[in-house]
Order: structure tokens, then C-alpha cells, then sequence
């Protein structure tokens, strides 16, 4: 049962939901969520109705303004004394928010790759950066529920994103792992690179660490093949020493044949090589390209079935029924 707030119990309802609103200080990835409070509050209070007591109106405001800092109420540069909610609103959103444009932060999540050379927690951090980012700017263009539901799928793809992008030996754990959320994701990768890395902190033998110096080889040509071997502590796929071919970071290598050596159609006489490539390109063969106009329709599409389906009633039975 729905029951009106009016007069001082409206007030008492107002002050404590305002008292409750941690203070500003000028913080951009903080600025979404006090003018949701904000404007959830003024909704409440229906101040843009123009019916409502002046007065009234007045104290809601200057409890909202005192929730504001001084230095920032300062740097907004609006008199207080004419200010209104909606004008100190549109003052913290051009002076706090992302100057960064929706379709720029859905391109920027949608075309990031795993880099050469890069780690699973420096990857996750640029994650969550452009997730946060996204976040703060739909919910202070799209406020309300609809805002929200888009912010939540945008975290679910960045999620998927997360997890396609990471290399094979950490991107398997962590699938079966099956995690909710981004951050959970990036807990468990970071935990299953560093398990990794202790269990195989070094791939050469334990012979070749006992040595002092280099290993004499003849040049006569009567070398231990196997004794040789030993020296070969790099990595086949990149060169560097300290770990397997099968443990790269580079990721999975892209077939190019060699001439003169490769077996005609492939087989395991066949000789690849990884292209050359410099410290930062992805993996991938060829950047993505990505209709973006094509992406907000089908974003557009999930938030509304998702709204559509939060408003349907539980247990309803549809007419054609």
C-alpha cells in the first residue's frame, strides 16, 4: 500500500535520505553516483513541479548544495543564492564527468586486445578503467533504471571481453571458475598467472644452474647432441629464456610457411614461423572493425527486453493465452 509523504513527514523523510549522501569532494568516478542520490531525492520530492511550496523547495536545495563541498561549490562558479538543483546538476556534470563521449568509450571497450609483452593484472586494471569510465557516463545520460540495466550489460560483455582476451593457460581456469562479475574475473586471473609462475618460476633444468660458466663446446664437430641441448634455454617462439613456448605471454603464433622448407599442405614436416610483429599489436591478425552504430541497436534491443521483462509481473498469463 502506497502511502504520500506531505508536510513534516516529507521533510524528516527528505533530510535523513540527504544526511545519508557521503559528501562530494570533487572526484570524477564519484560524481554519477551523488547526482543519482541527488536526483532521486528531487524526484521524490517532485521539485521540478511548479505547485510546490517555494520554501519548501528551498531548504531541499540548500540540503542537497550542503553535501557539496566548498572548494568544489567554489569551482562550479553558480551563485548559490539563484542556484537551482538542475543547474548545479548540469554544473558537476560538465565540470566532473568524462569529457569522453558514449560511442568513444563503447569503441575504446569494444576494439581493447591483450598487447604483447603485457600482464593479467595491468590488463584487468585497463579493463575496469574503461568499465568505470562507461559506467559514470551512462548513468548521467540515461539516469534511472534504464541507466542502470546499460550500465550492468555493459560490465557483463567487458566480462566476456575480459575473459576471451586472456591467454590460454589463464583464460581456461578462469572459464571454469565461471565468475559473475569483472572484478571476480580478475581475481582469479591474477591469483592463476601468479600460481603459474611459481610453479614454473624458471623452464631450464636444474644441471644448468649449477654451473659456474659457459659449457666448452669443440669445434670439431664431436658434440653430445644432447649435452648441446641443455644450452638451448630460449623459448622457440619468442627467444627470450626463462619459460616454455606453451607458457608464452605473445600468444598463439600465426602459421606462415618458409620457403623452401614447408611440406605442401601442412603436416608435421611442415616449418612455421611467427610474423613480426612490434611491441604494440594484439594478436590478432587484423584490428577489428566494428560497426558501432550496429552495436548501440543491439544494446538498445538488450536493455529494453531487459526492462521489459523487470516490469512484467510474476506469474501473468498473456492475453493470448
Amino acid at each position: 500500500m502506497a502511502v504520500e509523504l506531505t508536510g513534516e513527514l516529507m521533510m524528516r523523510f527528505l533530510t535523513a535520505q540527504t544526511l545519508a549522501m557521503e559528501m562530494f569532494h570533487g572526484r570524477g568516478e564519484d560524481v554519477h553516483v551523488f547526482i543519482n542520490r541527488g536526483d532521486a531525492i528531487w524526484k521524490i520530492f517532485k521539485g521540478d513541479d511548479g505547485g510546490t511550496d517555494a520554501t519548501l523547495k528551498f531548504m531541499v536545495q540548500q540540503m542537497l548544495f550542503s553535501r557539496i563541498s566548498g572548494d568544489v561549490l567554489y569551482k562550479l562558479g553558480v551563485p548559490l543564492e539563484t542556484a537551482t538543483w538542475p543547474t548545479i546538476r548540469a554544473a558537476l556534470v560538465t565540470k566532473y564527468s568524462d569529457p569522453q563521449p558514449l560511442e568513444s568509450l563503447n569503441r575504446e571497450l569494444f576494439t581493447m586486445g591483450w598487447r604483447t609483452g603485457e600482464t593479467v593484472r595491468a590488463f584487468g586494471e585497463k579493463v575496469q578503467d574503461v568499465v568505470r569510465r562507461l559506467r559514470a557516463r551512462t548513468l548521467i545520460q540515461y539516469p534511472g533504471e534504464k541507466g542502470q540495466t546499460r550500465a550492468e550489460l555493459y560490465e557483463e560483455l567487458a566480462l566476456q571481453l575480459f575473459v576471451r582476451e586472456l591467454p590460454s593457460y589463464v583464460g581456461l581456469a578462469v572459464r571454469m571458475k565461471n565468475p559473475t562479475t569483472l572484478d571476480g574475473a580478475i581475481v582469479s586471473a591474477i591469483a592463476e598467472d601468479a600460481a603459474r609462475n611459481h610453479r614454473t618460476p624458471n623452464a631450464t633444468r636444474s644441471a644448468t644452474e649449477t654451473r659456474t660458466g659457459p659449457r666448452p663446446i669443440s669445434d670439431s664437430g664431436w658434440v653430445n647432441p644432447r649435452t648441446a641441448r641443455q644450452d638451448r634455454r630460449g623459448c622457440f617462439r619468442c627467444g627470450e629464456a626463462g619459460h616454455f613456448a606453451r607458457d608464452c605471454r605473445r600468444g598463439p603464433s600465426q602459421p606462415t610457411q618458409q620457403q623452401g622448407r614447408s611440406t605442401p599442405g601442412g603436416g608435421k614436416n611442415a616449418t612455421w614461423t611467427r610474423p613480426a610483429t612490434n611491441g604494440s599489436r594484439t594478436y590478432r591478425p587484423e584490428p577489428m572493425d566494428i560497426n558501432m552504430a550496429e552495436v548501440e541497436a543491439v544494446i538498445k534491443q538488450q536493455v529494453d527486453r531487459a526492462l521489459e521483462q523487470r516490469e512484467r509481473p510474476v506469474g501473468t498469463i498473456s492475453d493470448t493465452e
